[in-house]
């Protein structure tokens, strides 16, 4: 969000945070806690999936 203004020309006082609609508060954090699952999922560690790209990768 903070990009996204950022690059319309604006400054972090103009983004407005305060969700009052509980369906769009409910999709906000269900978003932002899907993107925070799947990039820790990207981690290359055994058990996760980053783990096998970087395995496939460096075979190659």
């Amino acid at each position: 969000m903070l990009i996204y203004v950022k690059l319309m020309g604006g400054t972090p006082n103009d983004i407005n945070l305060n969700i009052t609609d509980p369906m769009i508060n409910f999709w906000v954090s269900f978003s932002v806690l899907n993107i925070t699952l799947a990039l820790f999922n990207l981690i290359p560690i055994a058990p996760l999936d980053g783990y096998r790209l970087i395995k496939i990768w460096r075979y190659r």
